[in-house]
């Protein structure tokens, strides 16, 4: 038997579940693209690549000696170029040329961080690498950290390169 109590708790529930529901869609964005203070500052040695959308994305080129191989570095969440250069610059001492970008609203890149604006830029970095530095796309690796693994992933689904690495997520 159905009593006022019962339908007033199924009541409550489903607007608590919608409410719910409508504060993730609001605020989904914010929640998984926490973008850290900047760690640096632009400088001479930050490239200012455009985002397949337009936005102006922040990258490091470490160039290593006598190398015909890139590595495409996509950080994880929490952190950007700045906070990972040194793991950028044990890939250069290893003979590997690096390039890294950040996502959108991340470190002093431009625009609000999201899964398309993910998309967005390692789409713009991929045709920076092939298109102004030169890269072969079959000497292209993709290596994507944590959250880095989902754009690096979808690029290689959709461009040719030599591999993809995957660091977690």
């Amino acid at each position: 038997m159905i009593t006022n109590v019962s339908i007033l708790l199924v009541s409550s529930l489903c607007i608590a579940y919608a409410g719910l529901n409508f504060y993730a869609v609001i605020c989904a964005n914010d929640m998984i693209f926490p973008a850290p203070p900047s760690s640096y500052l632009d400088n001479d040695h930050i490239l200012k690549l455009k985002a397949s959308d337009g936005e102006s994305i922040s990258a490091y080129f470490l160039k290593a000696k006598s190398s015909d191989r890139l590595l495409i570095y996509s950080h994880g969440n929490g952190e950007d170029i700045g906070q990972v250069r040194p793991l950028l610059q044990n890939f250069q001492d290893l003979g590997t040329s690096v390039l890294a970008y950040d996502y959108p609203s991340y470190g002093t890149s431009t625009g609000q961080g999201s899964e398309s604006g993910t998309y967005a830029a390692i789409e713009g970095t991929y045709k920076y690498a092939t298109e102004t530095l030169g890269y072969s796309p079959q000497k292209i690796t993709l290596y994507g950290r944590s959250l880095g693994s989902g754009p690096s992933t979808w690029l290689a689904e959709r461009e040719i390169v030599a591999g993809l690495l995957r660091d977690g997520a």
